[in-house]
């Protein structure tokens, strides 16, 4: 992930967040700040009024007339539950604002990641990056409200306790001191301690997912329970605790050591002031009242210090570093991914614009490989890949490798190889999923805009999704933003092969599948051919099937290819297959290897023509003989 180098104090997430709080809900966050600058005062009215209170209990005590402690018991009742209505609002703010937050945060997140590019998926860094940044949100919300609190509600207090205490004695602000200082240190080493910890963890911490997922997710029970895996993957998960725990725990003995030395000096300050009263009263510099009110109130500010510098420092210099991590991501620029993956790219350098040459070179290389068929349309009317390279990060080997192919308009091309050829990247590539490091893809002529051009391109993948909706919802959902086109859908669902019968589909379109939600479930076979319906319903130019028939008996494949083969007439269509039988309905067939192209052509012509393509369908016909 890019990174800015400009440093910034641990606070400054928090500084950023609440920035973020007071541009959301303006209004609110005024007035809760006001309320707690007026609870603060509220405090030190109160403490006040224990002094007056305290005073004229005294002066009674000496003979003055009872009536002299009305006033002063009114004053005290008054502030004090004055000072318990200042805290009701402030908590009530908080309860009501944080739901507001979360959403805002949790959205704006998944709106980041929703832009991120393909390749940001296929990275372990951006992975444990978008796992850091979603680990405690709702925390950090929490700790930002009370980092924000020791500005509008703490340090007000201070300051009018300060002048208090002033008018006692000055020398108490001065011992004061030694309560604040050494623990603000000692929180600064601590957030060191817990970023480190942090980065540390969010790798073991995504594989205690993984392995929980493994133990306890629908899509995985069956397997896990039929292959006696469930102890593997128990060891697996409970060895990732024990390494977090570990992480955990030596973090907190590093800092053990800091706090005690904090707390020594904070209490070594609070008995210092005890004493320094102790010196007024016996001075008589200060009567009872004083001495009681400013003793109930370096109590308090004793307890608040411990509250903001031990706990809430503590718990925001150990949350920093994940909130960090949020506005790292949230900083990230999408579109440069490929930043990622380019650590190689010296090795190649293309030009960002096709030239004419490259035109040639392109149309020659279609001529060469496929016996004599070059298009006989030119580049403008289709798709065209130019000299592109492609590896995933933290790979060496090119998963594509100079792959240069002209992809007609309205033409089928079957992508056929073995597995670990190049075929699924190829088709990443084409879906606009996945971005060259090297070379380029024009679309009608034009280089790919990558945002305009996802939005002509649908497919169907072998590892389609079973989401939990209703028919008519699992299919429309292919079109962003737009209302459902109950005629587009029947004839997706007609053009799938889908049979809305009683049995399978007892409410029609409207039938949910999932159990969990008192409907159906399917099996793999018409979940495929949702999933199929679901491809064809999205508006496209560009059209790629990615294996997906796996689940379908061979009489339904074919009559699937057929129809496909009638559908993307007048578009570009992809077959991604390891049938070589089924990728006969192709216009052409392209064949790969180790990332590269090894032939282009007909059939026939690859039959003829090509001893890896007749090796790789001579294997396969055996098993069909």
């Amino acid at each position: 992930m890019r990174n800015s180098n400009k440093k910034h104090s641990y606070f400054y997430p928090y500084i950023r967040l609440i920035k973020l709080m007071f541009k959301t809900i303006p209004g609110e966050m005024t007035f809760c700040c006001l309320s707690d600058v007026f609870h603060a005062l509220s405090i030190v009215l109160a403490m006040y009024g224990m002094q007056l209170l305290i005073d004229g209990a005294e002066e009674i005590y000496y003979g003055k007339p009872t009536n002299s402690i009305i006033v002063p018991l009114i004053l005290f009742i008054a502030l004090n539950m004055l000072t318990e209505i200042c805290n009701g609002i402030g908590n009530y703010h908080l309860e009501y604002l944080s739901p507001r937050m979360l959403i805002k945060m949790n959205t704006d997140l998944q709106n980041k990641i929703s832009k991120l590019d393909y390749i940001c998926f296929e990275d372990p860094e951006m992975l444990d990056s978008i796992e850091k940044a979603k680990n405690g949100i709702e925390n950090n919300l929490l700790t930002a409200y009370f980092v924000l609190s020791t500005i509008t509600l703490y340090l007000p207090y201070y300051i009018f306790m300060g002048i208090y205490l002033r008018n006692v004695n000055p020398m108490l602000l001065i011992v004061l001191l030694l309560i604040f200082i050494p623990v603000l240190l000692g929180n600064y080493f601590r957030f060191k301690v817990f970023a480190k910890t942090e980065d540390e963890a969010a790798n073991v911490r995504r594989k205690k997912e993984a392995y929980e997922d493994a133990i306890c997710d629908l899509s995985t029970f069956k397997e896990t329970r039929m292959l006696g895996a469930f102890h593997y993957f128990f060891k697996g998960y409970t060895a990732s605790i024990g390494k977090l725990n570990s992480s955990l725990m030596s973090a907190e003995k590093k800092q053990a050591k800091n706090d005690l030395i904090c707390q020594g000096l904070t209490a070594i300050g609070y008995l210092g002031i005890i004493g320094l009263l102790i010196a007024e009263v016996l001075s008589k510099r200060a009567n009872i009242g004083s001495f009681t009110a400013v003793l109930f109130g370096i109590t308090t500010m004793y307890g608040l210090a411990q509250e903001v510098f031990v706990s809430t420092f503590k718990w925001a210099s150990r949350q920093a570093a994940s909130l960090n991590n949020y506005w790292k991501l949230m900083d990230y620029k999408e579109g440069n991914a490929e930043d990622i993956a380019t650590a190689k790219a010296a090795v190649i350098n293309n030009n960002n614009t096709a030239t004419s040459e490259d035109t040639v070179r392109i149309a020659n290389t279609a001529t060469e490989k496929t016996g004599g068929e070059a298009s006989s349309n030119s580049i403008e009317n289709g798709l065209t890949l130019n000299n592109v390279y492609f590896s995933y990060p933290g790979v060496d080997k090119d998963a594509l490798h100079n792959v240069s192919l002209d992809i007609r308009a309205g033409e089928t091309i079957a992508v056929v190889g073995e597995n670990g050829s190049g075929k699924t990247t190829l088709a990443k590539m084409i879906m606009g999923l996945l971005r060259p490091r090297s070379g380029n893809m024009y679309y009608l002529g034009s280089k790919v805009n990558y945002q305009e051009y996802v939005l002509k391109v649908s497919a169907v993948f072998q590892d389609y999704l079973k989401y939990q909706m209703r028919l008519d919802e699992n299919i429309s959902i292919s079109r962003q933003g737009a209302q459902p086109v109950q005629e587009d859908i029947n004839e997706a669902i007609k053009s799938a092969g889908l049979e809305l019968n009683q049995k399978h589909f007892p409410d029609g379109k409207e039938t949910m599948l999932s159990k969990e939600f008192g409907g159906v479930d399917l099996s793999g076979g018409l979940w495929q051919r949702v999933a199929i319906a679901r491809g064809l319903y999205r508006k496209h130019e560009i059209i790629i099937l990615d294996e997906p028939t796996a689940a379908i008996d061979p009489i339904e494949e074919a009559r699937v290819y057929n129809e496909f083969a009638a559908i993307t007439k007048g578009k570009i269509g992809v077959i991604i297959t390891h049938r070589l039988g089924a990728a006969k309905i192709a216009d052409r067939i392209v064949v790969l290897k180790n990332g590269e192209i090894e032939n282009v052509g007909t059939h026939d012509y690859l039959l003829k023509n090509d001893m890896y393509y007749k090796q790789l369908y001579d294997k396969q016909a055996v098993w069909y003989q």
